[in-house]
């Protein structure tokens, strides 16, 4: 999104067509993890909380930017995430079935990314 935000910002956001994010925190990580991550004093952590630069760096993009943005979520969230947290007002989103926080961002071969490929397509 901060990418797009900077292609935007000089005039060549046209090269994009979509973004794909899979289970983002586009508006932060879960209120209960934000809680803990606030306490450990990790600027990389505390950048996933809501309401930080970084979740919020997304408002700034035009309607016709938010519409290029698609997110892959699962049903209910990761224990990181959730669908609420992860979805760009304006974006589409594709919710799919569970399948753990760890499948979802390390394992291309699990069912989550196999079903994100399909939505893709």
């Amino acid at each position: 999104l901060c990418a797009l935000q900077m292609l935007q910002d000089t005039g060549s956001d046209s090269l994009v067509r979509k973004v794909y994010l899979l289970s983002p925190t586009s508006r932060g990580i879960r209120p209960s993890l934000a809680t803990i991550a606030k306490r450990l004093g990790i600027n990389s952590i505390e950048d996933l909380c809501p309401g930080s630069e970084a979740t919020t760096f997304w408002n700034r993009l035009s309607a016709e930017n938010r519409r290029k943005v698609h997110v892959i979520s699962q049903a209910g969230g990761d224990g990181c995430t959730s669908p609420d947290q992860g979805f760009v007002d304006g974006g589409t989103m594709h919710v799919t079935p569970p399948c753990g926080h760890q499948d979802a961002v390390r394992n291309p071969k699990t069912n989550y990314f196999q079903l994100a490929v399909a939505t893709m397509n």
